[in-house]
């Protein structure tokens, strides 16, 4: 290059310049072509814009493919799910059932136990000939059937109310 700078600083033509040249090196310079363009040189832009969509093709193809694999997957632990959700609450609504039978068979006998009380707090309160009988001269004993009637009497009458009373029912 210094050796083009330094012939056209000397003030040589281009044709002079070439022949210089290609006296002094081994290869050949030659002119194709005198023309000079504005325009940039014609490439295959169709041939290669086919190729990019048929890569892109390929590409949407594969994604698509992978996107419904990943519903599907979606879509198997969704069900899943639900299936165990299911199984958790039948196991949950059984076991609050037991827990609730449980607590309304304590609250039954706590009721019972109350007015069981009350009875034969009432059934002491009797004078002793409703409570007692005579056996022999000299001889009183509680009448026990008597008193079991009287309390099984009680309890049955009160029964309803009092329950209602611990469930807060009114």
């Amino acid at each position: 290059m210094r050796r083009i700078v330094g012939l056209y600083d000397t003030d040589h033509e281009t044709i002079d310049i070439k022949k210089i040249l290609a006296d002094e090196y081994a290869f050949i310079i030659e002119d194709v072509s005198d023309e000079t363009t504005t325009q940039p040189p014609h490439y295959d832009i169709s041939g290669k814009l086919d190729s990019f969509q048929q890569k892109q093709d390929d590409f949407n193809k594969m994604l698509l493919k992978q996107l419904d694999e990943q519903q599907k997957y979606i879509e198997e632990l969704i069900k899943s799910k639900n299936e165990n959700t299911d199984e958790l609450k039948q196991l949950t609504s059984h076991e609050e059932k037991r827990i609730e039978r449980l607590e309304q068979i304590m609250a039954e006998r706590k009721v019972s136990r109350i007015l069981e009380e009350e009875a034969l707090e009432l059934w002491r309160e009797k004078s002793e000939e409703e409570r007692l009988i005579k056996e022999g001269w000299f001889r009183k004993r509680e009448d026990t059937d008597k008193r079991d009637c009287f309390v099984k009497k009680y309890v049955d009458d009160r029964f309803e109310e009092y329950l209602k009373k611990e469930f807060d029912i009114e």
